[in-house]
């Protein structure tokens, strides 16, 4: 018995596949999109998130200013993940697979 694959789709994957090789500068806010946001955590956005987590975030310098292990707690107490680290992580992951289109 003789199976038949279309393989056409494969060129396609491997052109994306090699787009995502190697370091790119992703904005933070493009992995964290709003479906991310909502189906991880109770807001609605990542802007929803920062308004309502207490601290003033106006730049990225603002963001990065924030004390690790407070964050990390408010992170814990209001989404799926235990700190900021596997937050972004999942995020990010979760934006290679839609750049894959997979």
């Amino acid at each position: 018995m003789d199976f038949k694959f279309d393989l056409s789709g494969l060129d396609e994957l491997q052109r994306r596949v090699k787009r995502l090789d190697g370091s790119h500068d992703v904005p933070m806010v493009e992995p964290l999109t709003a479906e991310f946001m909502v189906q991880h955590t109770c807001f609605s956005s990542f802007q929803d998130m920062l308004d309502r987590s207490g601290y003033v975030v106006k730049t990225s310098e603002d963001f990065k200013a924030i004390p690790d292990a407070p964050w990390d707690a408010f992170i814990a107490a209001n989404s799926t993940f235990p700190d900021w680290h596997e937050m972004l992580e999942a995020a990010t992951a979760a934006w290679a697979k839609r750049q894959l289109s997979l």
